[in-house]
């Protein structure tokens, strides 16, 4: 280098010095000598290399992070963003032509993100939520960070995290769809009380006109009353079922599998039969590998639950399509899928399938269906969900718990079995708030030859058994002042041998766990038939009378 008159620079590690070294020689003139600097370098390519080191693992940390990462320029425009939110966004890069980052949400969010990244990037920290839409056109959410970025006193850009909040807000959702079903349930509850008590009164009295008139035009006026009271009454059940939560229900052990492959063959008169006369054909598959998937419950009721769902499916296929029921034991619960390829439905839509009348078929739906199925499931302690996308189909999944060591009391069971008339009148005693009812329950007993003592509310009910010694007790189970089942518990007291018939328009689970000898001896739930009311009156006079005299 000093022959050659140049610089030489370079870096070693001396053998005797030890560390790294940077060696700079510097030519003097004309080849008569040189200037040497040496420079120890080592922690300053120790402190680069662990600086090199950082920033490899935090860009590691930044990409693989499961946080939606991105920042963007003065502009709003993305200048890197990390693999986390090229997944959500479905974005494959951002070389020739970033993308605007509100230009990646969902198009109702836009408006509302454009002034919170206004405010961003004017220095203000902003958090808030929003839909990110991917390039299948599905939405995922996500809670937005935006943080102003500076360097020195200016600001360079914003730096975005987003997090995924999609199964959270799902799950909140649920959550809130749960609370109004039990809200609706509860109000469903009490109208359908109200209701039958007046469906009680204009099914009794119409029966009583029946019996005591004989022209033919009026005759078929009380028989078409009394047929639409019968369908008022059903549809009123089907309410009640909605969200009742029997604590005395009487549960069967059931093959599953077995019922749902009857439910499939009952329902083929409409996809296979009625369908092929119009021209569509269904293929419906049932897919239940073996497996144990034995339950407790009400087979009709659970049957009641797979016509629905099927006959939804064949109504979301008009021109024909596939049916698959698909079953497998998932952990303590038995699943049960179903699904059709039909239009499916929006999510508007979706979120109100389970709202009682609420129906997408017009005047052929009664919005009762799948509501009256949630309510079954639920009492069955399981879980039904729906799942739609617009023009793709949908799939309703059903779990019920597998079989266990649980037993579940039988209903309130009637006492009476084939019993005859009693063979002597008896004083009666009936109390109901509902004034209309207690009339027509007393003169359907009146018009049998019994006497018959009617009250309007419990207080005097004790006064009228003392004075008359009735044999038979006939009350209403939920009165304001003192509801059946504690008048049914002073009476049993004071008058063991009075026998105790409970009438109730609502769901006996409503006023608590009761033993059956607090209740009564029998049950009436209305609307009921004059028939009914006058065997179950009548029966109980037979045990009272059995009683007195043993």
């Amino acid at each position: 280098s000093i022959r050659d008159a140049k610089r030489l620079h370079q870096q070693v590690v001396p053998a005797r010095i030890g560390r790294l070294t940077q060696i700079t020689v510097d030519p003097i003139g004309d080849g008569r000598g040189a200037v040497a600097v040496l420079r120890d370098v080592s922690e300053i390519r120790r402190a680069e290399a662990d600086a090199r080191r950082q920033s490899v693992i935090l860009s590691q940390l930044v990409s693989s992070a499961t946080d939606q990462i991105a920042m963007i320029d003065g502009d709003g425009t993305i200048v890197w963003l990390n693999q986390a939110l090229v997944d959500a966004a479905g974005l494959s890069d951002i070389e020739g032509g970033a993308p605007r980052f509100v230009d990646i949400l969902s198009p109702e969010m836009r408006i509302a993100a454009e002034g919170e990244l206004e405010r961003a990037l004017a220095g203000e920290p902003r958090f808030f939520e929003t839909a990110v839409t991917a390039a299948d056109g599905s939405d995922s959410w996500m809670l937005v960070t935006l943080t102003p970025v500076f360097d020195e006193a200016s600001l360079s850009g914003v730096l975005v995290i987003g997090r995924d909040i999609t199964s959270h807000r799902r799950a909140a959702e649920r959550t809130a769809e749960a609370d109004k079903l039990r809200a609706l349930g509860q109000l469903s509850s009490g109208v359908a009380h109200n209701f039958n008590n007046a469906l009680s009164v204009i099914l009794g009295r119409t029966q009583l006109l029946r019996r005591k008139v004989s022209k033919d035009d009026l005759v078929r006026d009380l028989d078409i009353i009394e047929q639409v009271s019968h369908e008022a009454a059903n549809t009123v059940r089907r309410i009640q079922n909605f969200a009742r939560r029997r604590l005395h229900e009487s549960f069967d052990q059931i093959d599953l599998r077995m019922l749902v492959s009857d439910t499939v063959e009952m329902t083929s008169t409409r996809w296979r039969s009625e369908a092929s006369a119009l021209g569509v054909r269904y293929r419906v598959r049932v897919d239940a590998p073996d497996a144990d998937y034995v339950i407790r419950g009400n087979d009709s009721e659970l049957r009641e639950v797979f016509v629905n769902v099927i006959f939804n499916a064949l109504d979301a296929m008009p021109a024909g399509g596939e049916l698959t029921i698909k079953m497998q034991r998932e952990g303590v619960f038995v699943l049960v899928n179903v699904t059709d390829t039909g239009c499916g439905v929006s999510d508007e839509v979706q979120r109100r399938v389970f709202e009682p009348f609420f129906t997408t078929k017009g005047a052929k739906g009664t919005g009762l269906g799948l509501p009256v199925s949630y309510g079954i499931v639920s009492r069955h302690e399981g879980r039904i969900e729906f799942d739609s996308e617009l023009g793709r189909g949908t799939t309703i999944s059903i779990a019920l718990p597998a079989i266990s060591s649980r037993v579940v009391s039988d209903d309130l069971v009637c006492a009476s079995q084939a019993m005859g008339p009693p063979p002597t009148l008896a004083d009666i005693v009936v109390v109901d708030d509902d004034e209309g009812v207690a009339a027509m329950v007393s003169d359907a007993l009146r018009e049998r030859g019994h006497c018959v003592h009617s009250a309007s509310d419990s207080g005097e009910v004790l006064g009228l058994i003392e004075a008359h010694r009735a044999s038979v007790l006939v009350t209403d189970l939920a009165m304001p002042d003192m509801n059946g089942i504690a008048l049914a518990g002073v009476i049993r007291e004071r008058w063991p041998s009075t026998r105790i018939v409970l009438m109730t328009g609502a769901d006996v689970s409503a006023l608590g766990e009761v033993s059956l000898d607090q209740i009564g001896d029998f049950t009436l739930t209305k609307p009921f038939e004059l028939d009914e009311l006058v065997y179950i009156v009548e029966s109980a006079a037979v045990l009272a009378c059995k009683k007195e005299g043993g």
